[in-house]
């Protein structure tokens, strides 16, 4: 399990980092943030012991580099190789003196292609969705910018750019609004989906997966949330409810 350590000096430091084998790699993370820190909150630095997948020629695995296995178990399988690392980065504190459990890269650029990621296990997109929206905004104000600036742009640039400045305000209404639909149950995901026809109807993000559906036309059932449910049953031809499954 990764262990992290906040350090203030040259000590701490130290001390931290030879708690790890002197031959393992440090390297230096990206800024983080955690949920529920305030824009002004303190940032510590932090250390962080942990392990990385191994490469087959030593070190650490680099991208597409085939991770090293270990002999091979009674059951014929092998393990996987990790390597000890040390990281160091700074964090943005929700609790001053004190590592939360969760943290996200400080970067927008990294920590909203990290929220879509974290949607395929949660089939919750909304946190996605808000990262987009920041950033569109982020680009809104950049272009707004330059269209107030009567001193660099020429006025056919100029132009154009109040064209996008207002394109660029319809899409941050466009997802502000999509972010009510950022939960999916299965009945709605994918494509097609088997429910194009209630696609207006929002999921509830805590219940994607209490109800069952009986689908005929499919020769299979699928979980959805019991809005979508309700939907399949009322507009697919012999779509029925199945009853709960035990806890």
């Amino acid at each position: 399990m990764p262990s992290l350590r906040i350090v203030a000096t040259a000590a701490e430091l130290a001390a931290a980092v030879q708690e790890a084998p002197s031959d393992a790699p440090v390297y230096v993370g990206h800024d983080e943030i955690e949920p529920g820190s305030a824009p002004d909150a303190e940032w510590a630095v932090v250390v962080e012991h942990t392990h990385l997948p191994a490469g087959e020629h030593g070190g650490v695995a680099r991208p597409g580099e085939r991770i090293a296995t270990g002999p091979a178990a009674d059951d014929g399988g092998r393990p996987l190789l990790a390597i000890p690392v040390v990281t160091i980065c700074s964090r943005r504190l929700a609790t001053p003196g004190r590592t939360g459990p969760q943290a996200r890269p400080a970067d927008p650029c990294l920590r909203r292609p990290d929220t879509y990621d974290d949607a395929g296990r949660t089939g919750d997109l909304t946190l996605y969705l808000m990262e987009l929206l920041e950033a569109v905004a982020r680009l809104q104000q950049e272009v707004q910018a330059g269209v107030d600036d009567d001193h660099m742009m020429h006025p056919a640039a100029r132009h154009r750019l109040a064209h996008a400045a207002v394109a660029l305000q319809a899409a941050q209404q466009a997802i502000d609004d999509a972010t009510r639909y950022g939960a999916a149950c299965d009945l709605v995901r994918g494509w097609p989906p088997i429910l194009d026809d209630a696609e207006e109807i929002p999921c509830d993000a805590t219940h994607l997966d209490d109800a069952q559906v009986e689908l005929p036309h499919l020769g299979y059932a699928e979980v959805g949330c019991p809005a979508h449910a309700a939907a399949a049953v009322r507009l697919i031809p012999g779509a029925h409810l199945l009853p709960p499954r035990p806890a």
